[in-house]
């Protein structure tokens, strides 16, 4: 429990977690819109997108939950819609008929190359403000919070 000291030092606008999560809801804001106004796509269906480009073949509906880091259920309404309007090939996974294997068509390809477009400019616009330096600063600084090897995610790992 925080005790009252720590609270009142406590000021939300500094407060790094908080910082994130504002940034990163108005980033998703305002893909949210651009994604589909110009590709007539959700986030989901754009995450589903990038990570079957990116890792794929994809074998299972569970590891895009967990490659995209959202619920299991959108992705796999992100999924279904792909799939019914020729974005997305689901087969059988050749290994374990259990699963599916997920790869894009080449419409979906298509649809990928466009995505990347929009994705490159809206980060562009996102990090106008910062100089080359900050930008690779930044990104070097959040790839070690992120990377689990990293010594915050041992130590967290050692507490549970």
């Amino acid at each position: 429990m925080i005790d009252a000291l720590a609270a009142a030092d406590l000021h939300l606008k500094r407060y790094l977690p908080y910082q994130l999560l504002v940034v990163t809801s108005a980033i998703t804001q305002k893909t949210s819109g651009i994604y589909a106004d110009k590709l007539g796509i959700t986030i989901a269906e754009a995450r589903v997108i990038t990570v079957v480009h990116s890792f794929g073949p994809v074998v299972s509906t569970y590891e895009v939950a967990d490659l995209t880091k959202m619920d299991k259920a959108k992705i796999s309404r992100a999924i279904k819609q792909l799939t019914a309007v020729g974005i997305l090939q689901r087969d059988a996974n050749a290994d374990d008929k259990r699963l599916i294997t997920l790869t894009l068509t080449p419409k979906g390809e298509e649809l990928r190359r466009r995505l990347v477009d929009i994705m490159q400019e809206i980060e562009k616009d996102v990090f106008a403000r910062l100089e080359a330096g900050e930008k690779s600063e930044l990104s070097r600084l959040l790839r070690k919070i992120i990377d689990p090897k990293s010594r915050m995610s041992n130590a967290a790992g050692r507490r549970s």
